[in-house]
């Protein structure tokens, strides 16, 4: 009787695991940036220089690096001195180390959206700081602008990986050191400038380079913190392996159904495995031959070890095998449609006094009715890797501080604050959809891709509110100072407006890509979680803390197709 149920349980458990959405790509390690763009002669003559000449080249950079940290501390006569040292000691190295980048891995990273971001605010603030020194400082600017690339591009180091994610920590200081001398106004010579002004019979509003430069250098510090602090803990997990984690490529996931596997094969399974490793790992010439194999590899999946239960909810319920009837499913999605459009209504709208605010607490009512059974039906594991991802933090907090200022510029009026608060709560509604496993979003007739449109209107709605500001002129939108201080000598001040445009902006790129993702997701796919791959490093261990990186023919394989291997099982 207790094997009858015990297998009546199993049968009627639903087990998810994480697995790629899409095939993994295939990269050729033995092409470099410089081996593929540069001449064979060319090509040739720069590995030389940079192999002899590697430690004396290894303190030039150094010493760049260190001195372009004072260049916005020391007087202008000076600072200029020290960047044109800076740009001659650091050339051949800086370019040089960024030539040795992994082709493949560059093109892939080129494809993503994070590269592009960064990439885009990396140029804008290089730019604008250029503009802001007005003199040879620029040539910091030059430096910062293809360091910070070399950085975005860490997924294709092969040597010094630990070395060079350690600078990466190091280099985060100097960047917020410079972001406060500018924003405090102590850069000798250096005087703000305007990038868009607008007055009007009820307001004047400005927008000034340093407002551009501290949104960018600030975004700027908290990617490469991000950056950072994945490659470390990548690096602590394969410690002893010869596996690179990237940690800006990842890939989509999707959640896969999948029967509870007995213990005894499990283990059994994953004792045969580590034989097998060290079967391959005690004969030498196997190691070299698939040392030159894995020249060209299948990237591999970073598989976690979480099995997801799908009764375990935030509200355990009792789960039913037939979907939710439509007749109890329709009211309920009539009721959320109507509260998000009720909340347009109320701040586009022209509607005033007794009857905005009964709009606005209808509008937000009706959504936390339909908001919390979507709630109350999250996979608490799912829900959890999804709130302490970069992305929703990234996105929560930019979508709160635009929400908090539509607050502020409206002087808190009461109809228009609990609006903004329905905003809030379907954007974060739409944020956490991953937490939905597959068998409730069919039980509740539920596609992502409904979310798409709120994500869109909800972006649509601040964009015409920045009209209002700037063209229209809507007498009940002000500016504030958000914070005002004597900081150094320098009167500090922070104004709503600025602070809300950078937010806009950044949203108006970020959110373009969510939207595409909810689009195109189907009911199995992931939007905001995303999966960790890896790839192993053909260059020997005692090789890889040379900056030189020669050019190998790749070997052909026979199957380049590897398995998926947990994060927490030995990698030898």
């Amino acid at each position: 009787m207790t094997r009858i149920v015990a297998s009546d349980v199993a049968a009627r458990e639903v087990l998810y695991v994480f697995q790629p959405a899409n095939p993994l790509p295939v990269i050729d390690l033995s092409k470099s940036l410089r081996g593929e763009l540069l001449p064979a002669n060319v090509y040739e003559i720069s590995r030389r220089f940079l192999c002899k000449y590697h430690q004396p080249l290894l303190v030039a950079n150094v010493t760049a690096f260190v001195l372009i940290s004072f260049v916005a501390v020391v007087n202008a006569q000076t600072g200029q001195i020290l960047s044109l040292i800076s740009i001659f000691l650091w050339i051949p190295l800086g370019f040089g180390a960024f030539s040795t980048l992994r082709y493949d891995v560059v093109r892939l990273l080129m494809g993503t959206f994070d590269f592009w971001f960064f990439s885009f605010v990396t140029t804008i603030t290089a730019v604008l700081v250029s503009a802001y020194f007005r003199d040879l400082r620029f040539l910091r600017m030059i430096i910062d602008w293809v360091g910070f690339h070399h950085i975005v591009c860490i997924d294709a180091h092969v040597r010094g990986v630990r070395q060079f994610a350690l600078m990466t920590i190091v280099g985060i200081p100097p960047v917020l050191f410079m972001l406060v001398w500018i924003m405090l106004g102590h850069v000798d010579g250096c005087t703000s400038f305007s990038i868009l002004e607008y007055e009007n019979e009820h307001h004047s509003f400005h927008l000034s380079g340093v407002d551009i430069i501290g949104n960018g250098l600030l975004t700027l510090a908290l990617f490469i913190t991000k950056i950072a602090v994945r490659k470390r803990r990548a690096l602590r997990i394969s410690q002893r392996s010869s596996l690179i984690q990237c940690v800006i490529y990842r890939c989509a996931l999707q959640l896969v159904q999948v029967q509870r596997t007995p213990l005894a094969a499990s283990t059994k399974t994953q004792l045969a495995r580590i034989v097998r490793r060290r079967a391959v790992g005690t004969n030498t010439a196997r190691k070299v031959m698939l040392r030159e194999t894995n020249v060209i590899q299948k990237m591999k999946f970073v598989k976690p070890s979480q099995i997801f239960d799908a009764s375990h909810t935030v509200f355990p319920l009792r789960q039913s095998e037939n979907p939710v009837s439509a007749w109890y499913l329709l009211p309920l999605y009539v009721l959320g449609a109507s509260g998000f459009l009720l909340s347009y209504s109320v701040f586009l709208g022209r509607v005033n006094g007794t009857a905005s605010l009964v709009e606005a607490w209808c509008a937000l009512l009706w959504t936390l009715a339909f908001v919390a059974l979507f709630t109350a039906l999250y996979h608490r594991q799912l829900l959890k890797l999804l709130v302490t991802s970069f992305d929703f933090i990234f996105y929560a907090f930019q979508v709160t501080a635009a929400n908090l200022c539509v607050c502020i510029l409206s002087r808190w009026e009461l109809s228009r604050c609990i609006t903004v608060l329905t905003w809030e709560i379907w954007f974060l509604w739409s944020l956490t959809l991953d937490a939905l496993t597959p068998v409730i979003r069919d039980k509740l007739r539920f596609r992502v891709r409904f979310a798409a449109l709120v994500v869109a209107l909800l972006l649509l709605a601040h964009l015409v509110i920045m009209n209002r500001i700037f063209f229209v002129g809507d007498e009940t939108l002000q500016d504030a100072v958000i914070f005002e201080r004597v900081v150094w000598g320098h009167t500090v001040v922070v104004r709503v407006v600025p602070f809300y445009f950078s937010r806009v902006a950044t949203l108006s790129l970020w959110c373009p890509r969510l939207i595409w993702r909810l689009t195109v997701a189907s009911n199995t796919e992931l939007t905001i979680i995303r999966g960790a791959v890896c790839y192993n490093n053909y260059i020997p261990k005692e090789k890889r803390q040379h900056s030189r990186a020669d050019r190998i023919e790749p070997v052909p394989l026979t199957d380049t197709h590897g398995p998926a291997f947990s994060a927490l099982s030995p990698m030898h």
